[in-house]
């Protein structure tokens, strides 16, 4: 810091709080306790808060923040782009590998979300909130323009360019499993039997046409294995027609019938072909895209509102994936760590305005929070269920 026009050095440790809030460091003892220990700490306007929580005046007005569970800013419209934020950086092995890694040689990209990361989990915060303007802009030039601060978008496309442009940034290889720390958590492996349509085929016909969603005996089956970041679960269609009572009821289904797709025998039909699937490989992080938003013949987004059960924890997928899917010694459990819900509101002009919050663990007190920008509150665990989960991550149990 210089003074102006003298242009002399300014050299006192009274500056040394804010040359660390622009640039926060952690050394590997302070990373290892931020899911053990989160004491309490206090903003420049004296509020209590704990590293890794929301700003929040809304939690028992104590004006109590963790460190990492802070608000970020919507500058206009990127709310999309916080949420997508908030999740990741609560995956623990992530968020350490960004917050002490040397990357000062690394792109841009990999270097303003390591920033962001530190600044999120700061124990020694200004202000409960973040700003992500550095890092928006860095997207902006990375992407080319395809996701905007002004401009709100899809977090599941987000979320997926993040990733990928993060792999190949650290160095990655796009075919090579475990080649960055972005495969070495995400990465699975999805085995696909698939087989051609033949309308007329005279075996296995049903009333002179092919069953559509029935393996035939006999025709070749094409197998192939298929490596994804994120499982995609899709929703039963809701009722076209109903009365005025049924309107009133929100259909609800459970995770585990969305995730019959994977058993290895329920079959689909896609781009004129019966295709059944089963996971070939388990990752330590399972992100789920539970698929509410798809475009109708006229162009149009539809909205699917189905609400999704599911436990928080011990998420048991020994009966979607092949019995080699987690190494030995590894478990086919897995709990909630993070989930990033949608609401469709109606804008005073009568359009369809989406909402996106995110709901993070915080492991130090076994307690959720929910996020929304600079809105954080507690959240009871059993009102999880109640609002529309879009991505989820999961994270493998340890023996």
């Amino acid at each position: 810091m210089y003074i102006l026009p003298e242009s002399y050095e300014v050299k006192t440790a009274a500056l040394d709080d804010i040359k660390y809030v622009i640039n926060p460091t952690f050394t590997k003892p302070q990373v290892s306790k931020l899911d053990k220990e989160n004491p309490e700490k206090y903003t420049l306007t004296n509020e209590r808060y704990i590293p890794g929580t929301p700003s929040c005046h809304l939690i028992s007005k104590l004006l109590i923040l963790r460190a990492g569970f802070v608000g970020i800013n919507n500058i206009k419209a990127n709310d999309y782009v916080n949420v997508v934020l908030q999740i990741l950086t609560h995956v623990p092995p992530l968020r350490n590998f960004f917050i002490l890694e040397n990357l000062e040689n690394r792109p841009e990209l990999v270097k303003q979300f390591s920033l962001i990361t530190r600044k999120i989990w700061n124990p020694r915060a200004f202000k409960a909130h973040v700003s992500p303007h550095e890092f928006l802009q860095q997207v902006i030039r990375t992407t080319k323009n395809q996701f905007k601060l002004d401009e709100q978008g899809d977090p599941i496309d987000f979320v997926t360019r993040l990733l990928n442009d993060l792999h190949r940034q650290l160095g990655g290889n796009p075919k090579k499993q475990a080649s960055s720390i972005i495969y070495k958590l995400f990465q699975g492996q999805v085995h696909i039997q698939s087989q051609e349509i033949v309308v007329g085929g005279g075996v296995g016909e049903i009333e002179g046409r092919e069953s559509r969603l029935t393996f035939v005996p006999g025709r070749a089956i094409l197998d192939r294995d298929v490596q994804f970041l994120i499982l995609t679960l899709d929703l039963p269609a809701p009722p076209l027609f109903q009365d005025k009572v049924e309107r009133n009821i929100i259909p609800q289904v459970d995770i585990f019938t969305l995730l019959a797709k994977y058993d290895g025998r329920t079959s689909q039909e896609l781009a004129g072909e019966r295709r059944r699937f089963k996971i070939s490989k388990l990752p330590p992080y399972l992100i789920f895209h539970i698929k509410r938003l798809t475009k109708n013949e006229f162009g149009a987004i539809e909205h699917n509102p189905t609400i999704v059960t599911f436990p928080i924890t011990s998420l048991d997928l020994k009966d979607y994936a092949y019995s080699f899917a987690a190494p030995p010694g590894t478990s086919t459990m897995y709990d909630l760590i993070g989930n990033v819900t949608l609401e469709s509101a109606l804008s005073p002009g009568g359009q369809e305005k989406r909402v996106y919050k995110v709901q993070v663990k915080d492991f130090s007190r076994d307690k959720w929070f929910v996020i929304q920008d600079l809105i954080v509150e507690e959240l009871e665990k059993e009102r999880m269920h109640l609002a529309e989960s879009y991505i989820q991550i999961w994270q493998r149990q340890k023996h």
